[in-house]
């Protein structure tokens, strides 16, 4: 539930001033879910120093989240996704809704094993149409977080 992980501090949301059109959006978005801006800063405080971000300009924030190192994924059959940066033996993993982005977080409770730079998952032949050796634009975080495109590279 996003809600709920709003609150509770496990997704951080940026929310731009209320005098530019995506702050006002995003204000109308917190009304739908009963949400107050308040309660989302005070989930925001409680996050280890260096993890979270304020700033006045979008310049300020932005250039603390675009940390991250850019890469290719590969895919050498239906149910496996291979790179060197996978290196953490477990991660959750999570694919949107509308399957354009798998999101991989090193996680000791995930259900995604990885070997030697290989993830199996096997539910993924049956979400993503497979073409041999397809290659994603991939993105690995600073925390360790990968996201990957799930649109096939054309390079």
């Amino acid at each position: 539930d996003l809600a709920a992980a709003l609150r509770g501090g496990e997704i951080l949301l940026a929310i731009g001033n209320a005098d530019v059109p995506v702050g006002q959006y995003t204000q109308k978005i917190l009304t739908h879910y009963g949400l107050r801006e308040a309660e989302l800063s005070s989930a925001r405080d409680s996050i280890p120093t260096g993890t979270g971000s304020t700033g006045d300009l979008a310049k300020d924030v932005t250039a603390e989240i675009g940390k991250w190192t850019d890469f290719k994924m590969y895919r050498p059959s239906p149910s496996i996704l291979r790179s060197e940066r996978l290196t953490h033996p477990v991660y959750k993993v999570v694919l949107s809704r509308d399957g354009g982005t798998l999101t991989m977080t090193p996680d000791v409770e995930g259900g995604a094993l990885c070997n030697k730079g290989d993830m199996l998952l096997p539910r993924l032949a049956k979400l993503i149409p497979y073409a041999k050796g397809t290659e994603y634009d991939s993105r690995l975080m600073e925390d360790g977080t990968i996201v990957v495109s799930m649109i096939a590279s054309m390079d």
